[in-house]
């Protein structure tokens, strides 16, 4: 570890506080096909919104991330399993062809595959694994115009990072 790196560790930190409060929306994908969000917004003790990329969130060791390479695995991501507040597993993958410092994207028993962490930020997330603990929940999920799971997104961050794990969303 680093002199910096001591700075953002989050021991090193006080606590932030986030709380998670229930919300949705619909909006357009790229191609112009509607899509339903939903899942949970993040709040301060002061009641005040973070944005996903929320400098305050990472200067805590807190990431909001897109769950890769879910259009390969739809089937797998309309479980319960994967609706907004569920816990997931991130699980290293060195011998991953594409990139040996993938990480994948599980459910909480790490037996299912949601996708993986995006290639940008796999290395970042390979080390932070092998030296801290990290929580995941699925933090937002879009649904196409059929109803179905097409895309999470996830927040990660340092064990017991939130006051209170989020409660799943089930069947919306």
């Amino acid at each position: 570890m680093g002199f910096l790196d001591y700075f953002r560790s989050p021991q090193a930190l006080t606590p932030l506080g986030i709380h998670l409060e229930e919300h949705s929306y619909d909006t357009e994908s790229e191609s112009g096909h509607p899509l339903h969000g939903y899942g949970y917004a993040l709040r301060d003790e002061h009641d005040r919104a973070f944005s996903w990329d929320d400098e305050a969130l990472a200067s805590h060791g807190v990431d909001v991330v897109k769950v890769a390479g879910t259009s390969h695995r739809l089937k797998a991501i309309q479980s319960d399993d994967f609706a907004p507040g569920s816990r997931l597993t991130l699980k290293p993958d060195p011998t991953n062809e594409y990139d040996r410092n993938a990480v994948g994207v599980y459910d909480e028993r790490g037996r299912v595959q949601a996708g993986f962490v995006p290639a940008e930020q796999s290395e970042e997330f390979s080390r932070r694994i092998a030296r801290e603990r990290l929580d995941a929940f699925v933090l937002w999920a879009w649904r196409d115009e059929s109803g179905k799971r097409c895309g999470l997104r996830m927040i990660v961050g340092p064990s017991g990072f939130l006051a209170e794990p989020p409660r799943p969303l089930r069947s919306r």
